[in-house]
């Protein structure tokens, strides 16, 4: 499913470019790097396995993709919103994670 994903957005990228993305159950992250190669505004690549967020971040930085991706622990039992890790989306004013909307949200092999 991530590969025809991939392609598809290769085909369209006009679906992602300029868009805030989020990216559910993304293990490594490769639907949510296309993205932000898709020109994607920003992206957050969101899974709940610790594994698979290291290496997203990993990712994120071999491709030199830091400003526009963000990673995110988001377990769907449990969490209403993604919890973000590194560099967050945080309000300075407060100790509340922001809760940024979305434009479009992916998801393969979930």
């Amino acid at each position: 499913a991530t590969e025809c994903l991939c392609l598809h957005l290769v085909r369209h990228p006009e679906l992602v470019r300029g868009k805030r993305v989020l990216e559910l159950g993304a293990g490594v992250g490769v639907v949510g790097l296309l993205a932000a190669k898709c020109g994607a505004l920003s992206v957050v690549i969101s899974d709940y396995e610790d594994g698979c967020l290291l290496l997203a971040d990993a990712n994120i930085l071999l491709n030199s993709l830091q400003s526009v991706c963000h990673t995110a622990k988001y377990d769907w039992c449990v969490d209403t919103a993604p919890t973000y890790r590194g560099n967050d989306c945080h309000d300075e004013n407060s100790n509340t994670p922001c809760r940024p909307a979305w434009d479009i949200v992916l998801a393969s092999d979930v």
